[in-house]
């Protein structure tokens, strides 16, 4: 009965991933740093990576699934479906005023199996890559007065299909193939104070759609006193991703307060599916994490980007390189104690991110804690849980740039089954 339950549970699991699949990306942040590039990156892991300052590269487990080195598929034993969701508050001041804003979104699908026990693992799923979402306005008084308006939403997703292979008893190699997919829409508005004067409006949309690859290794050693040490590298190289963008510029006469236009329309320029590329950078991420008899564990990552090499349609934006640190750590009590509280997973971490952003010759840096749990959903296999709150802020309020203190909650469901185990009874 249990098998059952677990089987049509994943079915319509199934079922809404590809619904989501072909709906339209959610925006996945209200930060006014993502009008810059591809929007603000997000996290690609899972919600109990996110409550251990999304440390990931090492981690390799038979019933969760790690996304962020696809070596790890090679040590899924389990069946296991992942489905996470997110909510958001964030507070957004500069030096002059402050405002609250709200959001919530899916993250991430996913599945994955062995294929062979112990070799040969695979995963597939939809995590996103990047989103828009920001919403500015500035005013100029010189040399005309005039309104300024920025607005963006949309990003890009992706859907991957991954392996991982176990090449000796303790190394083993793997890799994501991604399909990217998504539009990030973008709107500036130019609007004079005094009649006499055309309004401006310029709209670019910008759709991504091709393959992505990723790599990675992981290399486990085995230490004295039931300690491990698990090690892990994962990456891709700077490539070329296929886009097209669409362009309206326009001038207007008048504009209702809900901003739709009612004067006649000057085209200044229009461009339709301009086919073209987008740069993505270098990406590099390393990480140790030490284990003792699954009871508990630590560790780090650090995480390189290059984004100095960043082209979008032929156009180099001044962008620097990224690094990324976080550590984090999990504590079973029992994980074969009859008491429900003693089988939860305890999780703490932290991270520091230097951004590739540089506006006025600042630094956008990002840093913040996390932590969370994992409740047991049934006593058999790993089902759970997992429940994680994250506190940060970026940017600063100097020189008129904006600071962004936010707090999240994470939620994602695992679900574990064993199919591929051959029972003595039916």
């Amino acid at each position: 009965m249990i098998r059952l339950k677990f089987k049509s549970r994943l079915f319509i699991f199934i079922l809404f991933f590809f619904s989501v699949f072909q709906s339209e990306a959610q925006t996945g942040t209200l930060s006014p740093y993502s009008r810059y590039g591809i929007g603000e990156l997000q996290f690609n892991g899972f919600a109990y990576q996110r409550a251990m300052g999304g440390i990931g590269v090492a981690l390799q487990s038979p019933g969760k699934l790690n996304f962020l080195n696809p070596a790890s598929y090679a040590s899924d034993t389990l069946t296991t479906a992942e489905i996470g969701a997110e909510g958001m508050i964030e507070n957004l001041s500069d030096a002059n005023k402050s405002q609250q804003k709200q959001n919530a979104n899916l993250s991430y699908l996913s599945l994955g199996f062995p294929v062979i026990k112990n070799v040969w693992g695979l995963s597939m799923g939809i995590t996103p890559y990047s989103a828009v979402g920001y919403e500015i306005t500035e005013k100029q008084l010189t040399p005309l007065e005039a309104n300024y308006f920025y607005t963006g939403n949309g990003g890009i997703n992706r859907f991957y299909i991954g392996n991982g292979f176990k090449l000796s008893k303790h190394f083993s190699v793997g890799f994501n193939a991604s399909y990217l997919f998504g539009s990030i829409n973008r709107v500036r508005r130019v609007e004079f104070t005094k009649t006499g004067y055309l309004h401006n409006r310029y709209i670019n949309t910008l759709t991504v759609s091709d393959i992505h690859l990723d790599f990675g290794l992981q290399y486990r050693f085995e230490l004295k006193n039931d300690y491990q040490l698990l090690t892990g590298i994962s990456g891709s190289n700077s490539s070329k991703v296929h886009a097209t963008s669409t362009v309206l510029w326009e001038n207007y006469y008048f504009r209702t307060s809900s901003g739709d236009v009612t004067g006649p329309l000057d085209t200044v320029q229009f461009i339709e599916n301009e086919k073209g590329n987008i740069t993505f950078p270098l990406n590099i991420t390393a990480g140790a994490y030490l284990l003792k008899n699954n009871k508990w564990g630590m560790g780090m990552d650090l995480r390189y980007q290059d984004w100095t090499n960043y082209k979008s349609f032929g156009t180099t934006e001044t962008f620097d390189q990224s690094l990324k640190i976080a550590l984090g750590a999990q504590w079973i009590p029992d994980h074969k104690s009859l008491k429900y509280f003693h089988r939860a997973e305890y999780r703490i971490g932290g991270y520091y991110h230097k951004g590739f952003l540089q506006i006025k010759n600042t630094s956008i840096n990002d840093y913040g804690i996390t932590a969370g749990v994992g409740l047991p959903l049934r006593k058999s296999f790993q089902s759970m849980i997992n429940i994680g709150v994250e506190f940060g802020q970026r940017g600063t309020i100097k020189d008129n740039l904006v600071q962004e203190k936010y707090g999240k909650l994470i939620i994602g469901i695992t679900f574990n089954e064993d199919w591929f185990h051959k029972r003595r009874y039916d």
